[in-house]
């Protein structure tokens, strides 16, 4: 592309220089001109991957290679201290965020994610183009990040790698916006006493040359103002002009300048009145509502940014050595002192501890924790210093997951959003014809003017506000998942704010959800004793155990096989003659046709067996069989089977224990633990306000029919599933979503996984534990009802604010463009107008 016969133009960046300077290189027969080998080795890449359409796309823009290259840093990208603060691990794969700089067009990001794409090792490439931050998770055993980096060099662009835990670089305010607003403030308040003489003048009488001086004094303070104050504007305009895209920029850029030129006019010509205070006044307001929609969302991200702040950067080794958090490895064994954050997940070594779980819970309470109790990442450390050993690094530890899950929900967007910006991505080119036809209207055929006609259509373009569109659902988002964060609720991605409060169908867990998950054994009976098994107790150590999710789980002791759980599981499997399944409506074991063995001691033997099994098991259930046994002594009785004993059994949640040997086909039942549960005393509110917000509640349990009827009668909920194994409680929640249901799944994330993840909304009451993040769209941290409700009533908040956001900003333009139009606004107060309507959009979302 020459330009003339001295100079032309690099084939691939398109910047010109002396054509003696220029590389001339012939590849595949045709003559190339390059300014370096970086240029050269950037288009032959390009050729190698069939990528020559970049050119075409590119147009008429340059690349700023030569600058880029000369900002290369003598960075090492591959050193592991560097790798463990910027990179991080998904699985087998590693994550990396850049900002790459040079981008100046679409055809950039295009090219950069296709030339990435096509690299061996780099599973996925997304880039942003309004902030050029790039996402790029590769495989580190094909490609290093120094060969990534490289890469991006080779084709003309600087990478710079972000920190993903540190947003002040996308979301701080830039100096020059304050020194913009200051210059805006001090050159309107200026032209506006210039614009008293005007005026007074006018009624007064003033000469012409006064006039004039007058209009010199306004046109100095207003060229400052609209060429650097409104600087940001032209150049968003430009660039999105170049992208094709018409937005609020462009309106500000255009209703300014045209007031601004027609001034000039209007002042040299001494031909009409002049508009300069119009010109400061309508970019002050533009500035000043930018910059409280800049603090409002300044605000919001700094609240969601807390817990990935307070996450610390250091450990001690119990030797007493600092290193950093991303150094410790699984099996560390770390000193914490009081006040100090835990870093990691793991094991207490000391022989007791007291903790602060509010990082995690949102409860300011002490926590006593006992020698081999797990610990979680961020709680605090109170009263004495404690040992733990660490079971997973810092990176997959849960509190540093549920700070990922905080910054990923803040790049998200609602469905409703995408309405909202294909509205506001056609509305600028509506204004912009509906302002020129005005103008081609009053000019020709009523006759008005030149001045007039351009005056009206300045007004329709100033006076419109796609903005307050663009507005409506990020900002109130952003708020929802603010003030959810506060109330000790997680929502993973924005769009569960929208899901959540379109959602008509609630379906619970019962244990752990409904109730409090603190289940105590009220009674048991005994059958059979395990020591009739016992040859040789050694075999106690060697545990070979499957979980059988939703029912209970098969263990193997030795010569010995052991059943522990549901009814379901004894239902799939068979118990001696003497022992048979019942047919009623609770399928479970008939007790009546069993011998039990009355008044009978719990055998120091069996208990070390069941204890075996329970530790194994994560379930509520377990949990209480083993404060059961822990509180049991050897001389303790069991309850026996008496008449004022059967309804309590029959409103138990019931807990079995069967047996065998290896070479038996058929298993006897040892015990049967009777477990009863209370239920969680904010459930009843939940339930009411859950039908105020017209959601109809439903109990999915694999409990008990009796024990599940019991609960769902307290509760008044009429629909409820007993029995149900895992598999059947995902069929259930995808045969109501067929049904055109928008279904919310609640429940405690251990056997509910398959029924969380079909469900519209699968919301866990975790506690922050491991599985709670894994397999929930929102986490409430403290398991509690209230929390609960909250998330609902945020939810249904959120919604309405972002329907009342797009409702403002419809029914203002349907109303101001038209007033506008008819010749009732002038551009200053066009520009009043249009920066309330942002304004009030914007305060509209912070309330809650």
């Amino acid at each position: 592309m020459q330009t003339n016969s001295t100079t032309s133009c690099c084939y691939h960046c398109k910047q010109e220089y002396p054509i003696n300077s220029l590389k001339l290189s012939i590849i595949d027969n045709e003559e190339y001109l390059f300014c370096c080998s970086g240029c050269e080795l950037a288009f032959s890449l390009l050729k190698e991957n069939n990528l020559e359409s970049f050119y075409q796309k590119l147009g008429n823009n340059s690349l700023q290679t030569k600058f880029m290259q000369g900002k290369h840093q003598n960075i090492d990208y591959n050193a592991s201290n560097f790798q463990a603060h910027y990179v991080k691990q998904r699985g087998k794969y590693s994550e990396v965020n850049l900002i790459i700089d040079g981008i100046v067009c679409a055809a950039c990001v295009w090219l950069n994610e296709k030339i990435l794409q096509r690299t061996n090792g780099i599973h996925e490439v997304s880039i942003n183009y309004t902030n050029y931050k790039a996402k790029i998770l590769f495989n580190p055993n094909e490609i290093s990040l120094q060969d990534i980096i490289n890469i991006i060099q080779r084709i003309g662009y600087k990478p710079i790698v972000y920190d993903s835990t540190k947003k002040e670089s996308l979301l701080s305010i830039d100096s020059t916006m304050y020194i913009k607003i200051i210059i805006a403030i001090f050159c309107t308040m200026n032209i506006m006493w210039v614009n008293v003489g005007q005026y007074s003048g006018y009624f007064l009488g003033i000469d012409s040359i006064s006039v004039s001086i007058m209009n010199l004094a306004s046109f100095i303070l207003a060229t400052p103002t609209l060429f650097y104050c409104a600087s940001g504007f032209y150049g968003r305009a430009y660039k999105g002009l170049k992208n094709g895209v018409i937005g609020m920029d462009m309106l500000v850029v255009t209703g300014t300048s045209l007031v601004y030129f027609y001034s000039i006019f209007a002042w040299l010509t001494q031909s009409g009145h002049t508009y300069f205070e119009s010109v400061c006044m309508i970019i002050l307001f533009v500035l000043g509502a930018k910059f409280l929609e800049l603090l409002s969302r300044k605000k919001v991200s700094d609240d969601l940014d807390k817990l990935s702040n307070i996450l610390p950067i250091e450990a001690r080794l119990d030797n007493g050595e600092i290193i950093p958090v991303h150094s410790v490895k699984k099996h560390d064994r770390l000193l914490v002192l009081p006040g100090e954050m835990l870093c990691c997940d793991g094991i207490l070594i000391s022989d007791n501890a007291i903790c602060d779980y509010r990082n995690i819970t949102g409860e300011s309470q002490e926590v006593y924790k006992k020698q081999d109790q797990s610990l979680m990442a961020g709680c605090i450390a109170l009263h004495k210093p404690l040992i733990y050993e660490a079971q997973k690094e810092f990176s997959d530890s849960s509190i540093s997951k549920l700070a990922r899950l905080l910054e990923e929900s803040e790049f998200s967007t609602p469905k409703i959003a995408t309405t909202a910006f294909k509205i506001a991505g056609y509305f600028s080119r509506v204004v912009l014809s509906i302002a020129l036809l005005g103008f081609l209207y009053y000019l020709f055929v009523d006759e008005s003017g030149f001045e007039q006609a351009l005056l009206i259509a300045i007004s329709v373009i100033v006076i419109a506000c796609p903005c307050a569109l663009a507005l409506a659902t990020p900002i109130a988002s952003m708020v929802g998942l603010n003030v959810g964060f506060k109330n000790h609720c997680i929502f993973t991605k924005a769009r569960f704010l929208e899901s959540l409060g379109q959602s008509d169908m609630v379906v619970f867990d019962k244990t752990g959800t409904l109730t409090e998950g603190k289940m105590e054994v009220v009674l048991v009976d005994k059958f059979n004793s395990l020591d009739s098994m016992a040859t040789d107790s050694s075999f106690l150590d060697d545990l070979e155990l499957s979980l059988i999710p939703g029912r209970g789980l098969h263990a193997i002791f030795g010569d010995m096989e052991i059943l522990a759980g549901s009814e379901q599981l004894l239902l799939e499997s068979k118990v001696i003659d003497n022992q048979h399944i019942n047919n009623d409506k609770s399928y479970g074991i008939d007790i009546n046709a069993i011998n039990i063995i009355h008044d009978v001691n719990i055998p120091r033997y069996d208990q070390n067996i069941v204890r075996n099994v329970m530790k194994q098991n994560p379930h509520p259930i377990a949990n209480a069989v083993l404060e059961f046994l822990d509180l049991s002594l050897e001389s303790k009785k069991l309850n026996i089977n008496n008449q004022k004993d059967m309804k309590l059994r029959e409103n138990s949640t019931r807990f079995y224990i069967a047996y065998k040997s290896r070479e038996s086909k058929l298993y006897k039942l040892a015990y049967i633990f009777y477990l009863q549960d209370s239920i969680k005393g904010d459930a009843d509110k939940l339930i009411q306000i859950l039908n105020s917000l017209n959601k109809k509640s439903i109990i999915l349990s694999g409990d008990r029919h009796s024990s599940v009827s019991y609960i769902a009668s307290k509760l008044n909920i009429e629909s409820f599933y007993a029995n149900q194994t895992p598999h059947e409680k995902a069929q259930i929640i995808k045969d109501l979503i067929e049904q055109g249901k928008k279904v919310v799944m609640v429940g405690d994330g251990l056997n509910d996984s398959l029924a969380l993840k079909y469900a519209q909304v699968g919301i866990v009451m975790g506690s922050g534990s491991e599985i709670a993040i894994a397999n929930s769209d929102v986490i409430i941290l403290d398991s509690k009802l209230s929390t609960l409700t909250k998330a609902f009533v945020i939810s249904q908040k959120t919604l309405l604010r972002i329907k009342q956001n797009l409702i403002i900003s419809l029914i203002y333009n349907v109303i101001a463009i038209p007033f506008a139009l008819c010749g009732y606004v002038i551009p200053l107060f066009a520009a009043i107008f249009m920066s309330v309507s942002s304004i009030t959009v914007v305060l509209n979302s912070l309330r809650q």
